[in-house]
């Protein structure tokens, strides 16, 4: 027996007893009742009829009302009571037979609604995520393009670093071609032709400053080019390329006679010579490397075809131009074009020390001066420079100030870059 049920026994048996204790020392508050009544059931009070007093309440004590449970608590439910999964209800009518092949149709109608339902907050799921996919996206394109403005923003102001450094540098040669100009100008008044050292410019190219050449760097191919020019800008491009050991003075004939005839005369010192930069490495002085130089110029100028001429290395340049880029060329003419089955052996700074052992002037007379038709080929333990004569008398083509001219040039920048052409042959 459980508790419930004891407790079901004796609670009416304690409210009994302690009514009758309290009838006992209170006067009842109700009327007697009848005595049929009381003599019906065997007693002077009715039962059912409890005593209100300081021991008994019917609010506190009566427990014929069911008693509430605590909202906190509330009771669970028995959802279900048949087993998962899917059913096939079926229509029933209280006093006919159920049909097993007609099913439910509202409950055929429920499933097909929750399919739906589900199929619904799948696709709001789906579209979720890929909106959220997007905004990532978005937000990964925005960092980017952040970034690339951060980047670019560090790039013009690099940009404009390197510009300013460029004009400073522009300023300072102009200043500096304005004293030569200057200087040439208190020199030609005392009408005096005299002889000047290598160390200093001489009169030969004070002669072609006067005939208005100008004379300007450009950058082409990650280097510095001294160019002279002269001739109007709108006339075809005559490009005049120089050898070994030349500069741009080689041309100063042809440049007089081109652009009195309306050509625009362009006359580079090639790379590693006279005023044009100088790398150090041999490997700078492939042929591939000298014509990027002749097509940066053409570039420069914004011409796409061009005359070209070359004497030595510069017909070589030409030729090699021809093959590479056709596109480029108007027409060719080369002089004096050479050609070797190998580089010739030069270890780094041989042939240096052994022009080093001559002033710069005897060796530009032995090289522009021989007039051996021979390959320059020394013999064995001799140098190729202390194999070459010294010529007694200078020819009519050329002038003792015009010598000056080219050993002032070496004398700066010296041999090392145009011999570095030899020893790049084979790369």
């Amino acid at each position: 027996m459980g508790f419930g049920a004891i407790r079901s026994i004796f609670r009416p048996l304690s409210r009994t007893l302690a009514s009758r204790v309290a009838a006992s020392c209170s006067p009842p508050p109700f009327p007697a009742a009848k005595p049929e009544l009381c003599s019906f059931f065997g007693g002077s009070r009715l039962p059912w009829i409890p005593m209100a007093n300081h021991f008994h309440s019917l609010s506190l004590t009566d427990t014929r009302l069911p008693k509430r449970r605590p909202t906190t608590h509330p009771k669970k439910k028995r959802f279900k009571l048949k087993p998962p999964g899917p059913y096939a209800y079926v229509q029933y009518t209280p006093g006919e037979p159920i049909a097993s092949n007609n099913p439910n149709k509202g409950s055929v109608k429920r499933r097909n609604a929750k399919k739906r339902i589900g199929q619904r907050r799948a696709f709001i799921l789906s579209e979720k995520k890929k909106r959220q996919a997007l905004v990532q996206e978005a937000k990964r394109k925005k960092r980017i393009k952040e970034v690339e403005r951060k980047m670019a923003k560090v790039a013009r102001e690099r940009a404009w670093e390197e510009r300013l450094a460029e004009l400073q540098r522009l300023e300072e040669e102009k200043n500096k071609s304005m004293m030569v100009i200057i200087l040439f100008s208190k020199r030609s008044l005392n009408k005096s032709r005299r002889r000047c050292s290598p160390s200093s410019i001489s009169y030969a190219q004070e002669r072609i400053m006067a005939r208005e050449v100008r004379e300007q760097r450009i950058k082409t191919n990650g280097i510095w080019l001294n160019v002279v020019e002269k001739g109007d800008n709108g006339g075809p491009l005559v490009l005049l390329l120089h050898g070994f050991p030349e500069t741009w003075f080689s041309w100063r004939h042809q440049i007089d006679f081109l652009s009195s005839h309306g050509y625009h005369v362009v006359a580079p010192d090639l790379r590693g010579y006279a005023d044009s930069d100088s790398p150090p490495s041999h490997e700078s002085y492939t042929v591939s490397h000298l014509v990027a130089d002749v097509i940066g110029l053409l570039d420069h100028y914004g011409t796409a075809q061009a005359f070209v001429s070359g004497h030595d290395w510069g017909a070589t340049i030409g030729w090699s131009l021809c093959l590479f880029r056709p596109d480029r060329v108007k027409d060719i003419q080369i002089s004096n074009l050479w050609s070797f089955s190998k580089a010739l052996e030069m270890k780094p700074g041989r042939v240096e020390a052994a022009f080093a052992k001559h002033d710069i002037l005897t060796v530009m007379k032995k090289f522009l001066l021989t007039t051996r038709t021979d390959y320059l080929v020394a013999p064995p333990d001799t140098e190729i420079i202390d194999d070459l004569e010294m010529p007694s008398t200078i020819p009519d083509w050329i002038t003792d100030d015009e010598l000056q001219v080219y050993a002032y040039k070496f004398q700066r920048s010296g041999f090392t870059g145009p011999l570095n052409y030899y020893r790049a042959m084979d790369l």
